[in-house]
């Protein structure tokens, strides 16, 4: 048997099995010494780490870049230099521009041209407060326009050289 159950049948040690979405542990994966702990941040299997949410004041913002990071590859991009890295502030995110240097007063800016990302970028960028310049040019990415009319603040919209057929 791969995996045992503790504590009155609760799964805490496994082998082979990765943490579940909405948790982490610095490997990954459940062992006989170290659980999985909470991280709402994380939205994939075998996270190995999390954004600190207490350290950021917009978990909205939150969510949606970790979205976009998981859903375009986001370890495989050419530079994800600080990106869901304990600690780290979302306006130090590679690509991500903060209005006033400040997360408080949303992200102004996200230029991620030419990054590597792949596949499809989730709507839901478009729910980012403040956001007026989107730059993912140069991307392997589809885009859908459902849900622009929430971008209220978007004043420029770069999208040369993807897979964007039709508008």
């Amino acid at each position: 048997m791969v995996c045992q159950a503790r504590d009155g049948g609760a799964l805490n040690a496994c082998d082979a099995i990765l943490c579940p979405p909405g948790s982490y542990n610095k490997d990954g994966r459940l062992s006989v010494t170290t659980g999985c702990n909470v991280c709402t941040s994380c939205t994939t299997f075998g996270c190995t780490s999390c954004i600190d949410e207490t350290l950021t004041n917009g978990n909205k913002v939150c969510e949606i870049l970790n979205e976009l990071f998981t859903k375009t590859s986001g370890r495989a991009w050419y530079n994800n230099d600080n990106w869901l890295v304990v600690g780290k502030d979302i306006c130090e995110y590679y690509g991500v521009t903060c209005k006033n240097n400040n997360l408080d007063d949303g992200v102004s800016e996200l230029d991620l041209a030419s990054a590597g990302l792949e596949g499809e970028v989730p709507t839901s960028i478009y729910e980012l407060p403040g956001l007026e310049l989107l730059k993912l040019t140069n991307n392997d990415i589809k885009l859908s326009f459902k849900g622009i009319e929430k971008a209220t603040n978007l004043k420029t919209l770069h999208l040369t050289s993807t897979l964007i057929d039709n508008m």
